[in-house]
């Protein structure tokens, strides 16, 4: 049985039996229920929905099984979780003789995050409403769980990393660049999605990303399970396709359409008095 299979036959055999247990109880009597499909046919219980955009075109139930398949077909299913790709490139500043990097922090990986994204909110009062109004974007840490090989590797790779921005021995910050402008420990991350076909849905960069945490690491007699060395990452911000393209603002479009804008001619300081060379400005302003 397919995983579509699976979830229609379970929403099926809960909504008839609700039907024929509940509704029975909650309709009047002498109202039909019809003799076919989960809510009786045509004849179900529930009214079309409707709303502000209009009547549903569909069958007249409230949940139809048929509509819910051909819906998620036509969408390639569902996405799932299993189906992603993490690249983290490693600083050349973090490397070391073992070439532990990128590729087997992938390898490894075995837990990641799409980023979240709030937008902080700034609120006025008007007569008796409360206004908000966008104010700036907040990011939450990106969490990424990775299986620890024989050696370690991994853990000896992230106590370097943040090593290098607050040294043990010093406790003074490092700078995020060196002398000739490349990153010290700054990286770009990238979080892939695929669908059940292996191809690429979406991705999503974190910008200027740097381990700010490394959780603990129990270690018990009582239990062989793998070890797992969870990292929290935080970013500056993060773009995918949807936040590049066609959403980027040109300064000199501002001006541009400042300039040629016959409201603003008033506005333009070509316009403005000159003031005398041998005159003080002070003296120009009201007492």
């Amino acid at each position: 049985m397919g995983f579509f299979d699976q979830i229609l036959s379970k929403a099926e055999a809960q909504v008839s039996a609700t039907v024929s247990t509940d509704f029975r109880r909650i309709l009047p009597s002498g109202v039909p229920m019809g003799g076919g499909g989960a809510f009786g046919g045509d004849r179900s219980p529930f009214p079309s929905p409707q709303g502000r955009f209009g009547n549903y075109s569909g069958s007249g139930s409230g949940f139809d099984i048929n509509s819910f398949r051909q819906h998620f077909s036509h969408y390639d299913e569902v996405s799932k979780t299993d189906k992603f790709n993490v690249w983290i490139p490693v600083p050349k500043a973090v490397e070391d003789n073992t070439k532990f990097g990128m590729r087997e922090l992938s390898l490894q990986c075995e837990m990641s995050e799409l980023p979240s994204r709030d937008i902080q909110m700034i609120e006025y009062r008007h007569h008796a409403f409360t206004k908000r109004i966008p104010h700036m974007n907040q990011y939450a840490h990106a969490n990424f769980t990775f299986y620890c090989n024989g050696k370690m590797l991994e853990k000896k790779l992230f106590d370097r990393w943040m090593d290098i921005m607050i040294p043990q021995h010093t406790g003074l910050v490092e700078y995020p660049q060196d002398d000739s402008g490349n990153p010290t420990y700054e990286t770009d991350i990238t979080c892939y999605q695929y669908n059940n076909m292996n191809n690429e849905i979406y991705s999503v960069d974190l910008i200027q990303a740097i381990p700010v945490s490394v959780a603990v690491m129990s270690q018990n007699w009582a239990d062989d399970s793998v070890h797992r060395l969870s990292v929290s990452f935080a970013f500056l911000k993060w773009q995918s396709s949807q936040t590049v393209a066609g959403n980027q603002v040109n300064p000199n479009d501002l001006v541009s359409n400042f300039t040629n804008d016959p409201k603003s001619q008033d506005m333009r300081i070509k316009d403005l008095p000159d003031i005398p060379e041998s005159e003080e400005f002070t003296s120009h302003i009201p007492r």
